[in-house]
């Protein structure tokens, strides 16, 4: 039995969520200002590690297209403050 794997259907402009894990919250805040540049968006600390070692924060942009959404990703992706990107 094979899979078939659609694309999903998304409608743009949208508002897209990230969440962005690294070690410090400033940091991680500061890759977000790069990324998005002048889209409207918005930000809010998520999680920390029970540890402390790690912490997420979550980010709504407002993307214009498909490559709009993926240069944020990969911007926030590519960045060495960055540990991951959901």
């Amino acid at each position: 039995m094979s899979a078939i794997h659609h694309k999903p259907l998304i409608t743009y402009p949208c508002r897209w969520d990230y969440k962005i894990i690294g070690a410090d919250t400033g940091r991680i805040r500061a890759v977000i200002a790069a990324a998005v540049a002048d889209a409207e968006h918005t930000v809010a600390d998520s999680n920390r590690s029970n540890s402390g070692k790690y912490c997420s924060v979550a980010l709504t942009v407002a993307v214009r297209d498909e490559e709009h959404r993926n240069q944020v990703f990969m911007a926030l992706r590519g960045h060495k403050d960055v540990i991951m990107v959901l």
